[in-house]
C-alpha cells in the first residue's frame, strides 16, 4: 500500500487507511471486516461478461460478490506481492491500482486492475472495477 513519508516514517492518509482496511478484508476472506468497511448504501459495478458481472447494492450483496470470487478461485486470488497496490486520491475519488493473481486448474490469472472508489463517512461507498484485460479476466472465470 502506498504511504507518504514524513521524517522517514510512513504516514497513511485517512483515505488510504480506509481503502487498505477494505482490501485487507477481501484478501483475508474476512466477511465481517469487509461488511464493516462498507457504507450502508454501498454500490459496486463489476463490468464484463464473467459470472460476477453486474451491479451490487448494499453490504450483503457486495460481501456475497467477494465471497463468490474467493470460493470460485479456491481461495487462490491474491496480490503477487504485499506491495502490488497503490492508492491515488483526490477530493472526490480514490483509485486503487492493483494486481491480483489466481489459479483454477491449469488456468492462471494475472490481472492489473483499477478500482475507483468513493468514500462515505469513513467507509467504502461506491466501487467501479476496471480490468487491463477484460476478455482475459472473463475467460478465466468461465
Amino acid at each position: 500500500m502506498s504511504a507518504l513519508y514524513l521524517t522517514g516514517r510512513p504516514v497513511m492518509s485517512e483515505a488510504s487507511t480506509i481503502v487498505e482496511r477494505f482490501r485487507r478484508a477481501i484478501l483475508d476472506g474476512d466477511d465481517d471486516a469487509l461488511r464493516s468497511s462498507l457504507s450502508d448504501e454501498v454500490f459496486f459495478a463489476f463490468g464484463g461478461e464473467s459470472p460476477f458481472a453486474g451491479t451490487y447494492s448494499g453490504p450483503e450483496e457486495v460481501v456475497s460478490l467477494f465471497r463468490a470470487i474467493r470460493e470460485r478461485s479456491g481461495s487462490t486470488l491474491h496480490p503477487p506481492t504485499p506491495t502490488a497496490s497503490i492508492v491515488l486520491e483526490s477530493e472526490y475519488h480514490c483509485a486503487l491500482l492493483d494486481r491480483w493473481v489466481a489459479r483454477r486448474g491449469d488456468s492462471e490469472l494475472s490481472s492489473h486492475q483499477v478500482w475507483v472508489l468513493h468514500l462515505k463517512d469513513g467507509r467504502v461507498g461506491d466501487g467501479f472495477i476496471y480490468f487491463e484485460d477484460q476478455r482475459g479476466f472473463d475467460a478465466f472465470w468461465t
